[in-house]
């Protein structure tokens, strides 16, 4: 009897989540007036809009996995029916912080046209063979998630790195580790939705200071917050 019911209406909600624009979403942040079904068209249309950008980031991020482990500098992605190439090109991130360059803008219509994609929000650091966060991260982990708040179409790239001491594979392993350290803080404790963080493990694989200094290997043992779309 539960077999003839469940597999008719498996088929039906598969059928369902496969459809370019929905019969329906769902409102799960209410604010307003807003229903928890909706069926408005521009609501269906912007579910699927969503959920295709993220796809996409998420594929983007598993190639460039791949290709950073492997020593290539560049990957492909296919996109539809076209193949498209990367460069890793770390060196191309505007590293500077959100404040800076929103003091950049004189006026608000200048800051309404800031464009954030490809800019490092902040960044988190660990000590060795650690994925615990501390009271310092936390401060750069509130300020981001305000930050967040206050652009709510941002997708967020949360990448994890380590020093090169340690294998390859214990690396990779530890960058995920304080990868879900920071989601996990930033979805339970801030509330950010967590289809809005796309994970990346890059492990050694992306440096930005010498690790043949503690210094430099200190910088490098980190998670960075970087905007991928917006």
């Amino acid at each position: 009897m539960l077999r003839k019911i469940f597999i008719p209406v498996f088929v039906l909600l598969l059928g369902l989540s496969s459809c370019k624009k929905p019969p329906f979403v769902f409102h799960w942040e209410r604010t307003g007036n807003k229903p928890l079904v909706c069926f408005k068209d521009y609501c269906r249309k912007k579910h699927h809009r969503d959920k295709e950008r993220r796809l996409l980031v998420q594929k983007k991020i598993k190639e460039k996995e791949k290709a950073i482990a492997r020593g290539d500098t560049l990957y492909k992605v296919k996109v539809n029916k076209r193949v498209r190439t990367y460069k890793i090109d770390e060196a191309s991130i505007a590293r500077a912080s959100m404040d800076s360059l929103e003091a950049s803008a004189t006026t608000k219509k200048e800051k309404n046209k800031i464009r954030y994609v490809n800019t490092v929000l902040g960044a988190v650091y660990f000590p060795s063979n650690s994925s615990d966060l501390d009271g310092e991260a936390f401060w750069t982990l509130d300020d981001i998630a305000v930050w967040m708040d206050e652009h709510p179409e941002t997708l967020i790239e949360v990448s994890g790195h380590t020093d090169n001491t340690g294998t390859s594979g214990r690396n990779t392993s530890l960058s995920k580790s304080r990868v879900k350290s920071v989601g996990h803080y930033l979805i339970k404790e801030k509330g950010i939705d967590k289809h809005r963080l796309v994970p990346a493990a890059y492990g050694s694989g992306v440096p930005i200071a010498s690790n043949d200094t503690e210094e430099g290997r200190e910088t490098n043992r980190r998670v960075e917050l970087k905007v991928i779309a917006e």
